[in-house]
């Protein structure tokens, strides 16, 4: 199997090394949602989705790859350059982690770094009450909201309706 063969569909932070085989998607033509809206872009778009909930990372991982978008996905939040150097189209993510509020702290530091501060957000949390408390900063740093449990259909909405504002 050539390079070229292969998808760019990755889970992170599911054994030692953080990294699991690249699976391919054989037949899979990408979604309406997963297809770019000009002839110079090539390839369906890249989201990466960061939960510390490996039920919910591959919910999310599924669910996405199942509409033809590319999809790398973490466990814990990424550098903010590891993040850059993905060039994704969009990050989906949870405000914990282990119980720690880093998410909005993860969100403030990609909004000042220079590839990724228009990098369309969604967070996608069960903290209700953490998300009630940042909802005014979250609104600030243009990042959309679903809360969990959430609807499968709102969650795409949101992720579509992020996809099509960006610059």
């Amino acid at each position: 199997m050539t390079p070229r063969d292969r998808s760019s569909h990755r889970l992170h932070g599911d054994d030692a090394s953080g990294r699991l085989p690249l699976i391919p998607l054989a037949g899979l033509a990408p979604s309406p949602r997963a297809e770019r809206s000009t002839l110079d872009d090539l390839g369906p778009r890249h989201i990466v989705t960061i939960d510390d909930a490996p039920e919910i990372r591959t919910l999310l991982f599924d669910l996405l790859c199942g509409e033809g978008y590319r999809v790398s996905a973490f466990a814990a939040p990424p550098s903010p350059c590891q993040l850059a150097g993905l060039a994704p189209d969009l990050v989906v993510l949870d405000l914990l982690y282990n119980g720690d509020a880093s998410g909005l702290p993860f969100v403030a530091a990609l909004r000042v770094h220079p590839a990724l501060r228009t990098l369309p957000l969604v967070v996608c949390t069960g903290a209700s009450d953490a998300a009630e408390r940042a909802e005014r900063e979250l609104a600030a740093l243009d990042v959309g909201v679903v809360l969990k449990p959430f609807d499968i259909e709102t969650l795409l909405e949101e992720i579509d309706r992020r996809l099509r504002r960006r610059p």
